[in-house]
């Protein structure tokens, strides 16, 4: 909620922070040495995950799209920066544990870390590609999403075809989250709005 829909920034930091205390409170009672939250040295973190189950995928899936967010809402604060590889390494470890969690949401979270590192474009594509096919229709945020990746990635014909398509379609009748696709939908007109004629003439 407070990355994407609260426009105040100063707003969505603290409600950003609120939320990353309590995901951090709350895999601590299951992963302990997570009490220290963004202060957990790597090595520890990355053995504590190393230990987790199909049971955690949940909690550790909490806990990385809020770290995630609470990221975005800083902009190019490099102390939040830092906290990327950790959050990736939480996504990776969902997405060993249920490829397909969240109808493609872990593996969008995962599409748009490559995106934010310096990662080839060709594994950024293939997380997206994924993300949509876990998707399967019923969730648009990887579809929205990779159009926004395409567009900054200056391939702007690519980018208008998808969200032509993904407007066109509206929201999935069988939609398992209505919330974040009516947000994916907004997100899909916003950008096109923001194309030239001749962007979108095919």
């Amino acid at each position: 909620y407070g990355s994407h829909f609260v426009e105040d920034k100063t707003r969505a930091q603290v409600l950003t922070q609120q939320a990353l205390d309590y995901a951090f409170t709350s895999a601590s009672a299951t992963f302990q040495g997570l009490d220290q939250g963004r202060e957990v040295d790597f090595d520890v973190f990355e053995n504590l995950l190393s230990k987790a189950g199909y049971d955690d995928v949940e909690k550790l899936y909490f806990l990385g799209s809020i770290w995630l967010d609470w990221i975005k809402v800083r902009g190019d604060d490099l102390d939040s920066f830092a906290d990327i590889p950790m959050v990736q390494l939480l996504m990776e470890k969902v997405v060993q544990l249920d490829p397909n969690y969240g109808d493609g949401m872990a593996l969008l979270y995962l599409a748009l870390l490559t995106a934010m590192g310096d990662e080839d474009e060709h594994v950024t594509k293939s997380y997206f590609e994924s993300a949509i096919q876990a998707g399967d229709g019923i969730n648009l945020m990887p579809e929205v999403f990779y159009a926004i990746w395409q567009k900054n990635s200056g391939k702007e014909g690519l980018s208008c075809k998808r969200l032509r398509k993904v407007i066109g379609k509206g929201v999935p009748k069988k939609s398992s989250s209505i919330l974040l696709n009516e947000f994916a939908l907004q997100k899909a007109r916003q950008i096109m709005g923001e194309f030239d004629s001749s962007s979108c003439m095919n």
